[in-house]
């Protein structure tokens, strides 16, 4: 059988390899600078950081889907999370990658740059860091903690599991709200000078699930396996609401 002629046509060199995307650039540009940050003395970072990153915006810093932030909690770099946790708003993928790497690590100081972050997606990731809670290092262990005290807020407080409960104060009276999502109802106890109030509601009853949402999303954050809870209007039936006054020292 015959060779077949040599083609005559001419030879199609390979395209070009693409161009870097802007994105790469201006990661690579970023990534040089916490490099560079690193090398100098530990009293001149946040200076170094400060002079070098405030020229970028918060959507240039967040390029690549946040993966800055994963970059410098991965190379321990406390300085850089430390400044870049406040100057943007990172996506949840990278804010909860990061909050977990550096637990894991047991790197406690990086973490608690991480959560001093306020995001969206806080209290589902202080929820998942407690549910490995023992897992975790004493000082882990410590900075997870103290997120979860502050994020549960002034006058809230746990109660018992599937109870939690906010009070507001003044002079001169008290207003206790009490949740129970074991019996999904709310407990109201005011108190004024010696008088004292409690008034009992079926979540059904109240007019609307904000406050019950808000303290159902709080005990989430504490209770590795709260009570299910989907809405006011569900769970169970319908009940009378209890009144009852009573005056301190005396029977009610």
């Amino acid at each position: 059988m015959p060779f077949s002629e040599p083609t005559t046509e001419p030879f199609e060199p390979l395209p070009a390899p693409p161009a870097s995307s802007s994105e790469d650039r201006i990661f690579r540009k970023l990534t040089d600078i916490l490099d560079e940050a690193r090398n100098i003395s530990i009293y001149k970072q946040s200076d170094y950081l400060a002079e070098n990153l405030s020229g970028y915006t918060a959507e240039e810093l967040t390029v690549k889907n946040g993966l800055l932030l994963e970059y410098a909690v991965k190379n321990n770099d406390a300085k850089a999370v430390e400044f870049l946790a406040r100057k943007a708003q990172w996506p949840a993928e990278s804010y909860q990658n990061t909050a977990l790497y550096a637990a894991k690590q047991g790197e406690g100081r990086l973490l608690g740059a991480v959560l001093s972050i306020a995001h969206p997606q806080k209290s589902a990731l202080l929820h998942q860091l407690n549910d490995n809670f023992d897992s975790y290092d004493g000082q882990v262990q410590g900075e997870i903690k103290k997120a979860k005290d502050s994020h549960l807020g002034a006058g809230w407080k746990i109660i018992g599991q599937g109870e939690i409960s906010k009070t507001v104060r003044t002079y001169t009276a008290a207003l206790e709200r009490v949740f129970n999502f074991n019996a999904m109802n709310v407990t109201t106890i005011a108190t004024q000078d010696k008088a004292v109030s409690v008034t009992e509601r079926n979540f059904r009853d109240c007019q609307d699930d904000a406050d019950i949402q808000e303290a159902y999303e709080k005990l989430c954050v504490f209770e590795k396996n709260p009570p299910v809870y989907k809405g006011k209007d569900t769970g169970v039936e319908p009940r009378r609401i209890a009144r009852r006054n009573t005056i301190q020292g005396a029977p009610s």
